[in-house]
């Protein structure tokens, strides 16, 4: 099978506000069994006033059990950076193998991602975060609902 046809740019959350949020969580997308790694994509669609920004992705293996709201260091992808309309930054997951170790890539990846983040801000922001998913094969794209979605092979 062809490389390219092994990997898809998905869209995975998207938001936008007006004024601050703090910690505020996306409902969580629950990617196929058969995904073993991502590279994650934070894009700025549209921004004013913004001062400061923070964001986690969390990843759970149930989907219910989620590290507490805004612990950094229990995060697979963390990040505090200020991006103009049209910048975006990759992020690649890593996790912890012991309290106070250095993180690593993950060998299994989570079924479960959350996303969270904190804006200061006092116009508006609109973001989405993508992935660049790798299944051996097997690529889909996601909605984003109220509950966990299912991102399953195409």
């Amino acid at each position: 099978m062809p490389r390219s046809a092994r990997r898809a740019n998905t869209l995975l959350f998207s938001d936008q506000i007006l004024g601050s949020v703090v910690n505020k969580r996306l409902p969580a997308v629950e990617l196929d069994a058969l995904y073993t790694g991502a590279l994650f994509q934070l894009a700025v669609l549209d921004v004013a006033g913004l001062t400061a920004f923070s964001c986690r992705l969390y990843g759970s293996i149930d989907g219910i059990t989620f590290p507490p709201v805004g612990v950094s260091a229990e995060a697979l992808v963390s990040t505090a950076v200020i991006l103009k309309v049209g910048e975006s930054m990759l992020r690649q997951p890593t996790v912890l193998t012991a309290d106070g170790a250095a993180a690593q890539a993950p060998r299994i990846f989570p079924s479960f991602l959350l996303f969270e983040y904190t804006a200061t801000l006092v116009g508006r922001l609109q973001f989405e975060v993508r992935a660049l998913l790798d299944a051996a094969g097997h690529v889909a794209g996601v909605e984003q609902q109220g509950e966990p979605t299912a991102v399953s092979p195409a």
